[in-house]
């Protein structure tokens, strides 16, 4: 599961050989060899490159730190692919919920943008699968869930705790008892829920027998997480198949939530809190006036950037790029974009191809208007 502190980690590192070894994995069986192959034939590209340009003390020093974290690789639940970071100060092993492409990179920063991309563009949420027998929380990043594990979490329903003999208690008060004793339990339930959801701006899906369901939805601070519900038990479904059960919920709030981004997009167009097309996003990206970024999933845009004046860029290939003062080159300045936003605290939205085609693929909600800000 790829986290936004974890990210953030790596992108503020700086220095000299900073090791980034990204490596695409088969997740059908058996493809084990054929994984430890790809991941061995990077490790072998960077110890060569790494041997052209460093120190041969440097070099064996990074050099052992990835070894050990390729000893660490669970090829068996790896994912969909895995990312070793490297450097003086820094060793850690990522397992990729997406594929990325073979990637060796060595130089004075990680190479963080496919984890951007990748956590921008996979939604984000917490499922709530709920039953007498088992309670338990997972996060979920696009098709993968990992259940969250705490103090409370998973936790079961183990019945009224009586303080008298059973013959002592009519039929109805202990019916009474019980549905009592169970709207207890499931108070505990929502206040140990809050107590984690209440700092994410993430959605909340409810699983699990209507009842339970209901009486989630009824506790209103919980409540304005909640944006589906699929009623049906799977408390004893594998976390690795409950995907297949929530996939068109998921979806479905997707696109809600991409219709209702391009919604507010259009509207500010009225309000002058809008840029539109790379060239006037990447200005206000540079000015610190975005609060939200809408992006094409699939748009990527090579540009030349001024090198007197960060403001303007040059959109097209690398040719003649010293001749105008262009020497500034971005096979991709959309991500140069992304990053900016997200280190002014804006956020990232990715919609489907062709849903920004009037805004030039790429637009932004301002901050404030621009006719008021000169």
């Amino acid at each position: 599961m790829i986290k936004r502190e974890e990210i953030e980690k790596l992108q503020q590192q700086q220095g000299e050989a900073l090791v980034s070894i990204l490596a695409p994995l088969e997740t059908v069986f058996p493809a084990t060899d054929k994984n430890h192959i790809i991941v061995k034939n990077l490790i072998k590209e960077t110890e060569d490159r790494l041997k052209k340009s460093y120190d041969p003390i440097r070099v064996d020093a990074l050099m052992q730190k990835i070894s050990t974290l390729e000893q660490e690789i669970d090829y068996q639940n790896a994912g969909n692919g895995i990312a070793l970071f490297v450097s003086e100060e820094t060793s850690k092993l990522m397992h990729l919920p997406f594929t990325p492409n073979e990637t060796v990179s060595i130089g004075n920063s990680f190479h963080t943008r496919d984890l951007l991309h990748a956590f921008h563009s996979n939604t984000r949420y917490f499922l709530l699968s709920l039953s007498a027998e088992h309670v338990r929380l997972f996060r979920g990043f696009g098709p993968v869930l990992r259940e969250v594990k705490t103090d409370y979490f998973p936790a079961a329903y183990l019945g009224p705790q009586r303080t008298e003999a059973l013959s002592k208690i009519r039929k109805q008060d202990t019916e009474y008892e019980e549905l009592e004793d169970i709207r207890i339990f499931l108070r505990k339930v929502e206040e140990n829920l809050y107590e984690i959801i209440q700092d994410e701006k993430t959605p909340l899906f409810l699983m699990g027998e209507s009842e339970y369901i209901s009486f989630i939805k009824s506790q209103d601070r919980t409540a304005r997480f909640v944006k589906g519900e699929i009623q049906e038990n799977h408390a004893h479904t594998s976390w690795d198949q409950l995907y297949s059960h929530i996939k068109d919920t998921v979806e479905n709030y997707e696109i809600t939530d991409r219709n209702m981004q391009l919604a507010n997009l259009q509207e500010m167009v009225g309000y002058g809190r809008y840029a539109g097309g790379v060239q006037d996003v990447w200005k206000a990206s540079k000015l610190g006036q975005i609060m939200i970024l809408l992006v094409e999933k699939n748009y990527k845009c090579p540009a030349r950037v001024r090198t007197n004046d960060e403001l303007t860029i040059t959109l097209g290939d690398a040719a003649g790029t010293t001749a105008d003062g262009m020497a500034n080159w971005h096979d991709d300045i959309v991500d140069e974009i992304i990053e900016c936003v997200l280190r002014m605290d804006g956020e990232v939205r990715f919609v489907e191809d062709g849903q920004l085609q009037n805004h030039g693929n790429i637009a932004a909600v301002l901050r404030y208007s621009i006719a008021n800000n000169g």
